[in-house]
């Protein structure tokens, strides 16, 4: 039988860890086993983790290491790279959701659906709830992406957040194969990147997976509201959508041979866009294909095109 291996990252999680630990305990697929990196805790969160771990002896493996402290980035990155697991799958998990109970089952069906040589990624929509994990009345979700997952989306955005991410191991030996010690503005636009990159499997699932709790410390919040529009629009204006896009391709580009042809062909082209603003760039930025979900924001991409902002 499969077994998935869950990879949570942690700092400073009293107030809510519990509540996503007990959400694994409710997953109708039970052979799973966690491992947590803690980014130098100073609250109750590694209390918390410990006594998980000894409720859990004989049931499922619970391993806690310490993160690298360099902010969540490094410290996922740096727990996939080191989680020695052999579990065929592997899910992220924040600190302060709260995972709906038939999760990891729905991810894995589908995982089994592709061949284990094939890097494959199941990744979903959210329910935004607030800090008291209530449903919204109606429910509220995050943004439905119509687009169909290609690397060409994954150049200029992230199809969904790492917290609803599953994948097989051939998607986690990609984060070693493009090398470990990356500089990249998030790990799960970066597998995004990866497995659309060397032609690997993508599903979205339009149904929700789990409730995304928004409060303060959010390090992501989520982008369904006007207020998180504005917020995404400023930051593409101060020249923040640049800035990542500039640590993508240029990690991207170390190991391109490992794209497929037309990936790389699609690379080149977004790198040339990016050189050449104006009409040469639109140019470019045609050819590579580069495409987000929303009139809206594509109309933004090729104003950002014109004046360099991508």
């Amino acid at each position: 039988m499969a077994r998935v291996t869950i990879l949570m990252a942690t700092y400073n999680g009293e107030r809510f860890l519990s509540d996503q630990l007990n959400s694994f305990d409710r997953q109708t697929f039970s052979d799973w086993d966690l491992w947590v990196s803690d980014d130098g805790s100073s609250d109750n969160t590694k209390n918390i983790l410990d006594n998980f771990q000894r409720a859990q002896e004989g049931r499922h493996f619970v391993r806690i290491m310490n993160g690298p402290q360099k902010g969540f980035v490094s410290n996922f990155l740096n727990l996939t790279l080191n989680c020695s697991s052999q579990s065929e799958y592997f899910s992220f998990s924040d600190q302060d959701d709260i995972w709906f109970d038939d999760k990891l089952q729905k991810a894995v069906e589908w995982l089994e659906t592709i061949p284990d040589e094939v890097p494959a990624l199941y990744c979903s929509r959210t329910e935004i709830v607030g800090e008291d994990a209530r449903s919204a009345s109606p429910a509220v979700y995050s943004p439905l992406m119509a687009i169909v997952p290609s690397f060409s989306n994954a150049l200029v955005q992230s199809i969904a957040g790492g917290n609803t991410m599953v994948f097989n191991k051939s998607a986690k030996q990609l984060f070693k194969d493009f090398g470990g010690n990356v500089d990249v503005p998030s790990h799960d636009w970066w597998l995004y990147l990866l497995v659309t990159g060397v032609g690997g499997k993508v599903f979205y699932d339009s149904e929700p997976s789990l409730c995304y709790r928004q409060h303060r410390r959010n390090v992501v919040g989520s982008n369904n509201s006007v207020v998180a529009m504005y917020s995404r629009f400023v930051k593409f204006l101060d020249g923040q959508f640049k800035r990542y896009n500039e640590k993508n391709v240029y990690c991207l580009d170390e190991n391109k041979s490992k794209l497929t042809p037309d990936n790389r062909l699609r690379l080149e082209n977004f790198r040339l866009a990016r050189a050449n603003h104006g009409i040469k760039g639109l140019k470019y930025f045609r050819q590579s294909g580069a495409l987000r979900n929303g009139f809206m924001f594509n109309l933004a991409l090729y104003l950002g095109v014109l004046t360099g902002r991508i």
